[in-house]
């Protein structure tokens, strides 16, 4: 979300004492600040942490997909999730991704 929004640098600037005098240095101020809401977050394993993103994201105003090939289904109906059943798929579709899986022999 940090990264996203670029909420880090905003703040730095306001902490440094950069005064925004109009409208068109709060656009430079901002440039490459991206807006969330209808934004698609694919998420890669949704187990604990995964699930706590994706409810966070929904908050926020993400589409939320998500990979997870361990878990049975339905746990999208019950998370208000899609469910993509290819990397492929979801990469695709996805404006931003977030892993939560360990490295192991399959996903190296």
């Amino acid at each position: 979300l940090n990264l996203y929004r670029r909420t880090y640098w905003l703040a730095n600037m306001v902490k440094d004492g950069k005064k925004i005098t109009g409208p068109e240095q709060l656009k430079d101020a901002a440039y490459g600040c991206a807006r969330i809401r209808g934004d698609t977050l694919g998420i890669v394993g949704l187990g604990r942490i995964g699930s706590a993103v994706a409810l966070r994201a929904k908050a926020f105003g993400f589409n939320v997909i998500f990979y997870d090939p361990y878990l049975s289904d339905g746990i999208e109906k019950s998370l208000g999730l899609e469910r993509v059943y290819t990397l492929q798929d979801l990469l695709f579709k996805s404006d931003c991704v977030s892993l939560h899986c360990s490295l192991n022999e399959h996903n190296h």
